[in-house]
C-alpha cells in the first residue's frame, strides 16, 4: 500500500543548472517537506547556462511497501546492493541495503530520463532523503549514454577559480582533508561525495544534491583544476601518476555504468578525456596542518 505522499520532481539539468518543482499530497505526514524543498532548492540555483540542455524527469512516491516482483524478463546486471531488469523499451532496478532490504525501486525509459521511483518509508529517517545511489545510478547512465559527462567520487573545494577534487576508495581521507583545508585556508567545501564532470573545451565540474553530506555541499561551477587520489602515510608526499595508474584509480574508485549497453566503453573514453586534459596526483599525507601547508606549496609551485 502506497502512503499517501507523492512527490513529483522535475530536474532540468544543464550542468550548472537544477530546477525542482516538488508537490505533497499529504496533509499531515512526518516528513518535512518545506524544509527539504527549501533546503534543496537554495542550493540548486540556477547559473543560466543553457547549452547541452539535459532534461530529467523524476517521480517520486513513498510508499508503505515495495512488492516483491516474478518477472520472466532478462536479469542484466546484479551485485548485493542492486538488481536490474530489462524489459521491452525500458529498465527496473532494484535497490537493496545492508540487510538485503528492498528499499527502491526505479522504472526508467531506455535513455534514462523518464524515471519512476519507489522509495521505502520506514527508511527515510534513517538515510538520505532521496537516496543518493539511485539518482547517481540514473545520473550516471544518462550521462555515459550520451558522452556528455560522468559522475566523480570525491569531495572538492575551489581554488583560484578551479576546482581541486580529492579522491579515493572510502576512507582514505576526502572529508579529512576538506575539513583541514576549510580550517586553515578558510576554503568552502563544494561537495563532499559525489561530482559531475562535463567535457567541453575547458573540463567543467559542478557540485550536486546526490550527496550524502548535503548540508556540507554548495552549488557551484567551475573549471576542473587538477585530481588528487588519496592515501593515509606517514609523511606528505605528491607524486604524478603514470597512465595505468590513472585509469587504475578511475576504475576502482568510480561507479562504472556496465549495466548500460557499451557502458565499459563509454567510461573508458569519457576516463581518456579526463586524464589527457587534467593533472592527477597521488597524495600521501597526515591528517594535519602540515598536509595542508604542503598541498598548498605545491599547488602553489606547479599549478599557479
Amino acid at each position: 500500500m502506497k502512503k499517501a505522499i507523492s512527490l513529483v520532481m522535475i530536474f532540468i539539468f544543464a550542468f550548472s543548472s537544477l530546477s525542482l518543482c516538488l508537490h505533497s499530497s499529504a496533509a499531515e505526514n512526518d516528513l518535512n517537506i518545506d524544509q527539504f524543498s527549501t533546503q534543496l532548492a537554495e542550493m540548486i540555483s540556477s547559473y543560466n547556462d543553457s547549452d547541452r540542455l539535459i532534461e530529467v524527469t523524476n517521480t517520486v512516491n513513498i510508499v508503505k511497501e515495495i512488492l516483491s516482483l516474478k518477472t520472466k524478463d532478462y536479469l542484466i546486471a546484479s551485485t548485493i546492493f542492486w538488481k536490474m531488469w530489462k524489459y521491452k523499451d525500458s529498465y527496473r532496478i532494484d535497490f537493496f541495503n545492508n540487510e538485503g532490504l528492498l528499499t527502491s525501486r526505479v522504472i526508467t525509459n531506455d535513455n534514462f530520463s523518464i524515471n519512476k521511483i519507489e522509495i521505502l518509508d520506514s527508511i527515510i529517517k534513517t538515510t538520505v532523503f532521496i537516496p543518493s545511489d539511485v539518482h547517481s545510478f540514473l545520473m550516471n547512465a544518462y550521462l555515459c549514454c550520451r558522452d556528455i559527462g560522468l559522475f566523480l567520487h570525491g569531495a572538492m573545494v575551489t581554488y583560484n577559480c578551479c576546482g581541486l577534487i580529492f579522491s579515493g576508495v572510502s576512507g582514505s581521507g576526502k572529508s579529512t582533508i576538506t575539513s583541514l583545508i576549510k580550517e586553515y585556508k578558510n576554503l568552502s567545501i563544494v561537495s563532499d561525495d559525489r561530482i559531475l564532470i562535463r567535457f567541453k573545451e575547458q573540463i567543467e565540474c559542478f557540485s550536486t544534491p546526490y550527496d550524502w553530506k548535503i548540508e556540507r555541499c554548495k552549488n557551484i561551477k567551475t573549471t576542473l583544476g587538477c585530481i588528487f587520489y588519496l592515501k593515509h602515510g606517514n609523511k606528505n608526499i605528491i607524486r604524478t601518476l603514470d597512465t595505468e595508474e590513472k585509469f587504475r584509480y578511475l576504475f576502482t574508485t568510480n561507479l562504472l555504468p556496465f549495466y548500460i549497453p557499451n557502458g565499459i566503453l563509454k567510461i573508458s573514453y569519457a576516463f581518456d578525456k579526463l586524464l589527457n586534459t587534467t593533472p592527477i596526483y597521488e597524495f600521501t599525507f597526515t591528517p594535519d596542518k602540515s598536509a595542508v601547508e604542503h598541498l598548498f606549496l605545491f599547488l602553489n609551485n606547479n599549478l599557479s
